[in-house]
C-alpha cells in the first residue's frame, strides 16, 4: 500500500499547528491541508517552509474564518461583519456556486502568491463532496493541476451527471479515501486490523484523512471536535502504529507523488 496519512486544518490554531508537525516528525503523518482564512495561517505557513517535505495542500471553506472576498460580493456567505456565515452541508443548496469559485480561487491563489508549492486539494466539512460544489472543485484542480481528495466509497454517484462524473474521474486522486479514522474509532486498532477489515487496500494508493492536535484554548472553546484530537495525535506516533507500517512494507508518501 501507498499510503498519504493527511492531517486536516493546519492553521486553525498554535495547539494544532504543532501537533501537526509533532505527527510529521515522530508520527506517519506526511501531508496536510491548510486553512487560509484563520488567524494562524501565517504561523502554518512559517512552519511549512521549515518543514517542505510535509506535502502541503489547501482545506477550501466557506464556512470558517473570514473570506477573502468583499463580503458585498458573497452575499449568500459571508455576514457583514465580514466572517462566514454558519454554512452547513445540509444548507448547501441555499448558497451562490459562483460566489463559492470565486472565494476558493482567491484563498488558493493566496497560498500560490507565498510561493508555497500545493500538492492537493480538500475541504473542511467535505463540502467538495456535496453535488452542487464537486464540479467546481473539480474544475478548480484541474485549472490549478492539483490532486484532489477522492469521494468515500459509498458515494451516490447518481446524485452527478454522466459528464460531472467523467471530469471527476479525469481529477488526479488517491485511489481511495479512507475518512472513518475519527470520534469513537479513534485506536491504534484501526490501523493493526485496516487490513483484515479490507484486504483489497494492499495494494492501491490510499488517503487517511486524520486530526492530530494539541489541545489549547481554541480548539477547546471553538472546535466540537476537541480532545480527540489529542488521541489521534497519540496513536499516530504510537510505536504499534510504526511497526505496523514497517510489516505492512507500506510506503507514506503524499499528494505530490501521486
Amino acid at each position: 500500500m501507498r499510503l498519504i496519512v493527511n492531517a486536516d486544518d493546519f492553521g486553525y490554531s498554535k495547539g494544532l499547528n504543532y501537533g501537526v508537525i509533532d505527527a510529521f516528525h515522530n508520527g506517519i503523518v506526511s501531508s496536510t491541508t491548510l486553512l487560509t482564512t484563520m488567524p494562524e495561517t501565517g504561523e502554518a505557513l512559517a512552519l511549512i517552509r521549515e518543514n517542505s517535505a510535509l506535502g502541503l495542500g489547501i482545506h477550501l471553506t466557506v464556512n470558517l474564518g473570514k473570506p477573502f472576498s468583499d463580503p458585498e460580493l458573497i452575499p449568500s456567505l459571508a455576514e457583514k461583519n465580514e466572517s462566514f456565515r454558519k454554512i452547513s452541508y445540509d444548507n448547501i443548496p441555499a448558497i451562490n456556486v459562483n460566489e463559492v469559485e470565486r472565494e476558493w480561487t482567491l484563498q488558493i491563489d493566496y497560498l500560490l502568491q507565498q510561493g508555497i508549492t500545493l500538492t492537493h486539494i480538500d475541504s473542511h466539512h467535505h463540502f467538495h463532496y456535496h453535488p452542487r460544489l464537486l464540479p467546481t472543485a473539480c474544475k478548480l484542480a484541474t485549472q490549478y493541476k492539483l490532486a484532489m481528495r477522492a469521494l468515500p466509497p459509498d458515494y451516490d454517484y447518481s446524485l452527478l451527471s454522466e459528464a460531472e462524473q467523467a471530469t471527476y474521474e479525469s481529477v488526479k486522486k488517491p485511489e481511495h479515501t479512507l475518512i472513518d479514522f475519527y470520534d469513537q474509532d479513534v485506536s491504534e486498532d484501526y490501523f493493526l486490523s485496516l487490513l483484515n477489515r479490507c484486504p483489497d487496500l494492499k495494494n492501491k494508493t490510499v488517503e487517511l484523512m486524520c486530526h492530530p492536535a494539541y489541545l489549547d484554548d481554541i480548539i477547546y472553546s471553538s472546535s466540537s471536535y476537541n480532545t480527540k484530537r489529542v488521541k489521534e495525535l497519540q496513536v499516530l506516533k504510537s510505536p504499534a502504529v510504526h511497526q505496523w507500517i514497517s510489516d505492512q512494507n507500506i510506503r507514506l508518501i503524499n499528494f505530490g507523488h501521486l
